[in-house]
């Protein structure tokens, strides 16, 4: 169990990220 930790958190991260990118840009489209 404990060597799938890193699998995880990067993919908790990447969609962290990817959720961050498409609020900006739903902020960029409303916006415009």
């Amino acid at each position: 169990m404990f060597f799938l930790f890193p699998f995880y958190t990067s993919s908790c991260l990447l969609w962290f990220f990817l959720n961050i990118i498409y609020s900006e840009q739903a902020d960029i489209a409303l916006s415009a």
